[in-house]
């Protein structure tokens, strides 16, 4: 590189060939602005030039203009370039020239004008390094104007010749250029994994990596990975402004401003924003201030509370507008689709037709995240009309675009995230179903999209893959934590340890293909609801506008309540929950958990006022199935005093639990297994087991102490009747799809339950926190959930920590009342009640709740 170009011009120097000295200089300079030394390239660069005359001189000052450009002079690159083109006699000089002109149009938005002068250069005149680039060119200004097709090929021949000339960075460019389009058309799986390979061949041939890194950050945010897609786009635009890549930079910090946006850090990314627009003004790329300016004005129209006036539909219009005429489609709907729901939302019908009417439909191969918005934007337009039916056709379609968007996603982090993209669409059909009091209606859209990850099991990622070696180390550290832990010894390193790998497993796991992985959610039959309650009545919850709302079913009769807004819910099962975590604490006098306790009464008395109070009357002879929903995940509402003592069935989806088939197999084997560092657990599982084989009606294993692996329990666990685990839960907030029961070699997680063969039909994971579920929109994740998509057709968890003394006296009391024949959802409620009365704090085994569909 430049040691090379160095070494060159000092040879030049010493034959006394002039000529020879100047290329060396060219090289230099080129090799300069690769590394990120904009103002040396151009000082190198421009001597070179003076040094010379005729086509070599024109040919450096090629190589100067995106040297000038990158540098922040979109003027003066463009004159620089118009210069050598005038001046080059020789035709393939003067089409490196073109290409190079064609490029800088196309980054400052001119595309259609830098597609002409690509698609106008005589290729045969070309070299073929120079035919690579103007291929290069071509493809993606081509990819950008949503000309998919023609721009793969073109990429795919750039990378072809690169390949053949041996040029590694050149080819390494092609494919990052592949891996953008097909973030463009929304194939963004393959575009990670791509960016991943790309970003280690850049790094391996001495460049920089900012560019990967930053088209990478903008695949992030397309995926929901938001803190993720800041920290990317931030480093980005740190590296290319210590490069003096001032242009490159700007891009960076725009992507940086939409992931805050996304974020709704909204006085950052307004800050961020503005400071940005001010950049790719001074640079001359309106384009690009447009997409900057329509950040501004999504902070200052977002949110509840946003006043939305007549100027800012006329505002919205004509950004709109721009934006879509610049190329940015999807920042075009977004703009429409915020301004036209807000001003619906304040019955300003017509203002919202208007800017409404301003979207045009997308060209073909556009992300997933265009075709909802689109579907949205047409739903909204059948709405104002009058076409209810038309409306709710639409919101369909875009929430089918994104269910069929999710089976391409391996990871279950990147799932449940991609449920977002269609959160406003079901809230747009609740709201109509509400304002129609149609409970059937109603109750059919709180569960679109509902718990969606429990269709999609995990995928299995390839034995030679860096997930498995990543999911191993993993399972190392965490049996060296569990042992550290017991052992008395410091626990700081293993557990900052535990998270770098978990990040490095997560991150591989965004590359995961799952086009087999699932199936579309199947749509709602609200009569097989009423067939399955047989006596019972069902609470189904959901949210709309800020608002917790619910379809309840008693009999025959179905209701729709509108419980208030949802903030005041959502805080009080926070201080609830909070709370339950102190009162399991160790080590409490009398007179703490009498302060918590009468707290976490008072919290209760208010949840149940909430929830419960607007309600008919709900208790029917077989007891309450509850559909939650957001927060509601985290309440064990068997603590509610309306429903205190009563069978409470906790279902996920009531899609998964209207479906539920009578099993049709025997009872097979009962499997009991203690984890390490239980107090009281092996004792559990000694007394369970010797319960069970009273029975004489199925096999019965135990697994305790260095027995009791990830690989024997899950061994044991496929294909079994009960499965029933004494063991300490490890809930990770930060990374939900890792969160775990721990064994004597490490954490079983949900990745590991991908290879099960055929579900446990019943689960018991006797350990706090085991039944915690992260939620992302309305979508699941957490061992729960897994089990329950895998198949699982009932589980019971806690909500909250138990003391392990009364964890152990609440499982005995549940397996025997289960074992004499009562239902589970009773059997539970009869164990609670007991231990309520025998343990100090058996108030607390409420938190113990059965999930699924029985």
């Amino acid at each position: 590189m430049v040691a090379d170009a160095t070494t060159l011009e000092a040879a030049a120097v010493a034959a006394g060939d002039e000529r020879a000295k100047v290329k060396a200089m060219w090289a230099r300079g080129h090799a300069l602005r690769e590394l990120g030394q904009m103002s040396e390239s151009a000082k190198v660069l421009g001597a070179a030039i003076e040094k010379t005359t005729g086509d070599l001189a024109e040919r450096i000052r090629t190589s100067l203009a995106l040297t000038t450009f990158l540098s922040g002079d979109t003027d003066a690159a463009l004159d620089q370039l118009e210069q050598a083109t005038e001046a080059l006699e020789d035709p393939a000089h003067r089409a490196r020239a073109e290409a190079q002109k064609g490029l800088i149009l196309a980054r400052i938005g001119r595309l259609e004008e830098a597609l002409a002068i690509l698609d106008d250069v005589d290729e045969a005149a070309c070299d073929l390094t120079t035919r690579a680039q103007v291929l290069g060119n071509r493809g993606i200004t081509a990819a950008l104007l949503g000309r998919i097709a023609p721009a793969e090929s073109d990429l795919e021949r750039a990378r072809e010749i690169a390949r053949e000339l041996g040029q590694v960075v050149n080819e390494a460019r092609a494919r990052h250029n592949l891996a953008f389009v097909s973030s463009l058309k929304g194939d963004l799986v393959r575009a990670i994994a791509e960016y991943r390979d790309v970003a280690e061949l850049v790094v391996e041939a001495g460049y920089s990596a900012a560019e990967v890194e930053s088209d990478l950050a903008e695949v992030l945010l397309g995926l929901g990975l938001v803190g993720e897609a800041a920290e990317t786009a931030q480093r980005a635009a740190l590296r290319f402004t210590q490069d003096g890549r001032v242009a490159d930079a700007a891009e960076a910090n725009l992507l940086l401003a939409r992931a805050l946006f996304a974020g709704m850090r909204l006085s950052d990314a307004a800050t961020t924003a503005e400071s940005v627009s001010s950049e790719f003004a001074s640079q001359a790329r309106p384009g690009w201030k447009q997409a900057a300016d329509a950040v501004s004005s999504w902070c200052r129209w977002a949110g509840d509370d946003a006043e939305i006036t007549d100027d800012d539909i006329e505002d919205a219009i004509e950004l709109a507008g721009e934006l879509h005429s610049a190329g940015w489609v999807q920042s075009s709907y977004r703009t429409l689709l915020m301004v036209g729901r807000a001003a619906l939302k304040r019955e300003n019908r017509q203002g919202a037709g208007r800017v409404l009417e301003a979207a045009t439909p997308p060209g073909d191969d556009q992300p997933p995240s265009v075709e909802t918005m689109w579907h949205h934007i047409d739903g909204l337009r059948h709405e104002l009309a009058g076409d209810i039916h038309g409306a709710h056709s639409r919101y369909d379609a875009g929430i089918a675009v994104v269910d069929r968007f999710r089976t391409t996603l391996g990871a279950t982090e990147l799932r449940s995230l991609a449920a977002s993209l269609s959160q406003d669409l079901a809230e747009d059909g609740l709201r109509l179903a509400l304002t129609r009091d149609d409970p059937d209606l109603a109750m059919e859209w709180i569960e679109r999209d509902r718990a969606a990850s429990m269709w999609h099991p995990p995928v299995i990622p390839p034995e030679d893959s860096r997930v498995v070696e990543l999911l191993v180390q993993l399972r190392k550290v965490a049996a060296e934590l569990t042992g550290a832990r017991l052992d008395g010894q410091p626990v700081d390193e293993l557990v900052q340890r535990r998270r770098q790998l978990e990040d490095a497993a997560a991150e591989a796991m965004w590359g995961l293909d799952g086009e087999t992985s699932g199936m579309v959610p199947p749509r709602l039959d609200p009569d097989a609801v009423g067939r399955r309650l047989d006596g019972r009545s069902i609470a189904i919850f959901g949210s709309c506008s800020g608002r917790f709302v619910s379809v309840a079913q008693v009999g025959d009769e179905r209701t729709i309540t509108d419980h208030g807004p949802l903030d005041p819910i959502r805080s009080e099962i926070r201080h609830v929950s909070m709370t339950l975590r102190r009162l399991a604490a160790q080590g409490l006098t009398p007179s703490a958990i009498r302060d918590l306790r009468g707290a976490l009464d008072f919290g209760l008395e208010r949840l149940d006022g909430l929830l419960a109070g607007p309600l008919p009357a709900l208790i029917g002879g077989g007891g309450i199935v509850v559909v939650p929903t957001g927060p509601l995940h985290r309440l064990p509402v068997s603590l509610l005093p309306s429903w205190r003592g009563w069978p409470i069935t906790i279902a996920p989806s009531v899609g998964i639990w209207a479906r539920r088939k009578p099993p049709s197999h025997p009872r097979g084997r009962a499997v009991f297994v203690a984890g390490p560092g239980l107090t009281h657990a092996e004792t559990e599982v000694a007394d369970l087991a010797a319960q069970a084989r009273k029975w004489g009606d199925r096999d019965v294993v135990e697994l305790v102490g260095d027995a009791a692996t990830v690989d024997s329990v899950r061994g044991m666990m496929d294909g079994a009747d009960l499965i029933h685990i004494a063991a300490h839960g490890r809930f990770r907030e930060e990374h939900p799809s890792f969160s775990s029961v721990e064994l004597a070699d490490g954490g079983l997680t949900l990745h590991d339950l991908a290879y099960l063969g055929a579900a446990p039909r019943h689960v018991v994971l006797s350990a706090c926190d085991a039944g915690i579920h992260a939620v992302t929109g309305r979508d699941l994740t957490g061992l729960g959930a897994t089990f329950l998509g895998a198949g699982t057709e009932s589980l019971v968890a806690s909500l909250a920590p138990l003391p392990d003394d009364l964890a152990r006296e609440a499982m005995i009391a549940y397996h025997v009342a289960a074992g004499n024949g009562l239902p589970q959802a009773e059997a539970l409620a009869e164990a609670i009640t007991a231990v309520r009365e025998s343990h100090p704090l058996g108030f607390l085994a409420s938190s113990l709740t059965l999930m699924g569909s029985v």
